[in-house]
């Protein structure tokens, strides 16, 4: 019985928590809110523009590990891209892997 109270109490208290904490989350701002201005307009991170308006460089994005100077990111990337497979190799194994499946169930299961 000692435990029923405490999950009853548990459970009033998280509904209130949740009654107080989630509705602020839906506050909108106000109708004089702007936007801060950047200090310098030609601010950019690991290489790439942070500016709405800036038309994204297709070769900064395909390397953007470059941009933070990183010998050990870069290394590592490098390897990681080398050494896993594409999307299409991955799912020509699964599929491999599900025919192999499909085959040997009924001896594995068998009554």
């Amino acid at each position: 019985m000692k435990h029923k109270k405490h999950y009853i109490y548990l459970s009033i208290t998280f509904f209130m928590l949740c009654c107080c904490v989630l509705p602020n989350g839906c506050i909108s701002v106000g109708p004089d809110y702007r936007p801060p201005k950047l200090k310098d307009p030609n601010f950019t991170v690991a290489g790439l523009s942070v500016l709405d308006n800036a038309t994204p460089d297709t070769q900064k994005l395909a390397d953007w590990w470059n941009g933070f100077n990183d010998p050990m990111m870069v290394e590592l990337i490098t390897r990681a891209l080398t050494g896993s497979p594409d999307i299409h190799v991955a799912a020509a194994r699964v599929q491999a892997a599900r025919a192999n499946w499909e085959s040997a169930a009924p001896i594995i299961f068998r009554k």
